[in-house]
């Protein structure tokens, strides 16, 4: 019996994407910003809508350097108490103090009406995350930050292939970033991209993605190392071009979840909002107790299928937040101890998606 897990590494087709990397090695172009990085960065623009998309070595350092070239005065960024760690981490390691704020409970999203709280004469940006691909209140954080003049900046780590309002979520505010590593729905085995419609950010991220040199390969600001090289880039070409095709095979494995788990005692599935369409990136469920948490994670190993909680701990239990642990965030403490993701991905049949099913259906008994 095979074994499920959460994700799966789709890996295009293996002789377009030698000819691909042949192609690289002809060039003799390996790395520097080359073809197919360029190609890339337009398909990206194209997909998500967006007038710069930039590509970079990993999602983690998207996000290091979009709050670097934000150019902010130290302070602190507000984020979200139930992400994966680099939501925490990249601010960190860019000198900022990180101020956690409670999630809502239906959309495991920052909570909008909780930021305004967190927000002091400090604050110098808001960090949404779009978690699993579900969008953040972007509306009600747009005002917030205008209100207060504070920039707000979107971590979409999981959001290709998302839209809201028919539009892609890579496309809404100021900037966003998003992670291409192999995990994800679209990748570029390890990398990253940023996106923004303003062209003096981007010429900013341009240089500081390439030791801080300008067009005219001059030292010009402080920069670091996050190319991509053509390798990358060219997987991540074959990677998008699959796009609607993943997502639409995705949509049709958590159609059949959601009809299976909806009338499930102990047990909450996340429904699509109207104006949202939903890439399932992941698919989400929330149990109610920890044993029966426990009970579906020793079930699916008798089933061989790796349900995985995410993610736990929350981030004020992180070690390096020690001024946030005497805090209390109790739906990012609560989904963080009873969320799991289910396998969803479009390798999956339909004898696949029936094992998860019953796996589950068995362990609530």
């Amino acid at each position: 019996m095979k074994r499920l897990e959460v994700n799966q590494t789709i890996i295009p087709e293996k002789k377009t994407l030698l000819h691909h990397w042949e192609r690289v090695l002809e060039s003799g172009k390996l790395t520097n910003n080359q073809v197919e990085v360029q190609s890339f960065e337009k398909e990206l623009e194209v997909s998500c809508q967006r007038a710069h998309a930039l590509a970079v070595s990993s999602g983690t350092m998207a996000l290091q350097l979009l709050i670097r070239a934000l150019d902010l005065p130290k302070g602190e960024i507000i984020v979200p108490a139930f992400s994966f760690v680099a939501t925490a981490s990249a601010p960190m390691w860019e000198g900022y103090k990180v101020i956690l704020c409670d999630i809502d409970p239906k959309t495991l999203c920052i909570d909008p009406g909780k930021v305004e709280a967190r927000i002091s004469s400090d604050t110098r940006a808001i960090l949404g995350v779009h978690v699993f691909g579900q969008p953040c209140a972007v509306d009600k954080l747009e005002v917030l930050g205008n209100q207060y003049g504070i920039p707000v900046i979107y971590d979409g780590a999981h959001a290709m292939g998302s839209m809201l309002h028919n539009k892609p979520l890579l496309a809404i505010g100021l900037a966003s970033m998003t992670s291409l590593h192999t995990s994800k729905i679209v990748s570029s085995i390890e990398g990253g991209a940023l996106f923004t419609d303003d062209a003096s950010l981007h010429n900013r991220l341009f240089q500081m993605r390439y030791f801080g040199r300008n067009a005219s390969n001059q030292d010009e600001l402080l920069g670091t190392n996050a190319k991509m090289h053509e390798f990358s880039a060219a997987y991540g070409q074959l990677s998008l071009a699959r796009l609607k095709e993943e997502v639409e095979a995705r949509r049709q494995i958590a159609a059949q979840y959601d009809e299976a788990f909806l009338t499930i005692d102990g047990l909450d599935i996340f429904k699509e909002s109207s104006n949202h369409y939903w890439n399932r990136a992941y698919y989400p469920i929330q149990v109610h107790h920890s044993v029966a948490m426990e009970q579906i994670m020793e079930q699916g190993e008798k089933q061989n299928i790796g349900f995985r909680p995410y993610w736990r701990p929350a981030l004020q239990d992180l070690p390096y937040l020690n001024e946030e642990s005497s805090r209390r965030y109790p739906v990012a403490s609560f989904a963080a101890n009873h969320t799991l993701c289910l396998p969803i991905y479009s390798s999956m049949n339909r004898n696949d998606v029936g094992r998860v099913i019953q796996c589950i259906i068995k362990a609530m008994e």
